[in-house]
């Protein structure tokens, strides 16, 4: 993995261990798993590997689940990453490609597992009995998702979404600099973020998003903004756009568009992100979209820098 990589990922797994977060694209554990329960580290990667969000997923060891306490692991008891791989290979198809790796937070050593995005291959299957002490852990056939950082055997209808996902509704930021200021919109005047995205729809049927958020975080600190407008990029709307949860953006199979997505923010927030951006901060950010029945398509964290244009005086 490259240096600048490495940095990514502990930036990224350091911001979600200060904002306490655990969902469907981290787990948090104390320990390494225990050589009598690698059915669980099997049904972890085949659970995550399944969940169909666009981002890479971690699981994270050295910090208390529930208590976020970073206590730190003995690196010794990380495996080669290639003792994972034979076991994937043993007891999942299709094969599940996933990195092995270590971070310092606090002056603690951490070590994670990387599952890097792929919806080529979805639903990833339980191919073999595991069995232990005449119980048998993991079925034949039996497909994991995750759901509010927990597992679960599939259902009907989230096969149906792993298959309807499968082509992949990928958004991603087009241009690392946001800008942050006044938009006209008629005789009004509002402030919002506006980040550059490309939305491109790989599925065979249409897709309609109806709103979406966005993730601007530093090291400390990660603030959420709700997604207006889906416009062309402009400071000024002669006419009033329509709200994208009024009326959804819809996407036709093989269509790919440059968009700009207007979220709204308020002076005070702007303001302390103009302070952060003085004190020389770094931030990155994170942006889901929702489509009309639910689902959500998310990009990975990216690190972005801020352009307050106008009069800044008036934050």
């Amino acid at each position: 993995m490259s240096i600048s990589r490495i940095c990514v990922t502990e930036e990224y797994i350091s911001s979600l261990i200060q904002n306490q977060q655990e969902n469907e694209f981290v787990d948090f554990k104390q320990y390494y798993y225990h050589d009598d329960k690698k059915y669980d580290l099997i049904k972890d990667i085949v659970s995550f590997s399944n969940e169909t969000t666009s981002v890479d997923k971690y699981i994270v060891f050295g910090v208390i689940n529930g208590t976020w306490e970073t206590v730190g692991i003995d690196l010794s008891t990380m495996p080669d990453v290639s003792t994972i791989n034979d076991l994937l290979h043993v007891y999942v198809e299709p094969f599940i490609y996933v990195e092995v790796g270590q971070i310092k937070y606090s002056g603690k050593d951490l070590g994670y597992i990387r599952i890097p995005v792929d919806r080529a291959d979805r639903p990833y299957v339980i191919k073999k009995d595991y069995s232990k002490q005449g119980k048998t852990h993991l079925r034949c056939g039996e497909i994991y998702v995750r759901k509010n950082a927990n597992n679960y055997i599939a259902t009907r209808r989230d096969l149906d979404q792993i298959y309807r996902n499968n082509g992949a509704f990928l958004i991603s930021v087009f241009n690392s600099t946001i800008d942050i200021g006044l938009v006209q919109i008629r005789n009004e005047r509002k402030l919002f973020v506006q980040v550059r995205t490309v939305l491109a729809n790989n599925t065979s049927h249409s897709i309609n998003i109806c709103g979406g958020t966005c993730d601007i975080i530093t090291l400390r600190n990660l603030t959420q903004y709700e997604c207006v407008y889906c416009e062309d990029k402009t400071h000024m709307f002669l006419n009033t756009p329509s709200t994208i949860d009024a009326v959804p953006v819809s996407f036709s199979p093989g269509i790919e568009l440059q968009k700009t997505l207007y979220f709204s923010i308020s002076t005070e927030s702007a303001e302390l992100l103009l302070r952060k951006q003085r004190e020389e901060n770094r931030f990155r950010i994170k942006i889901d979209v929702f489509d009309v029945k639910g689902n959500k398509y998310t990009t990975q964290p990216c690190e972005i820098s801020l352009c307050f244009y106008g009069d800044t005086s008036i934050l």
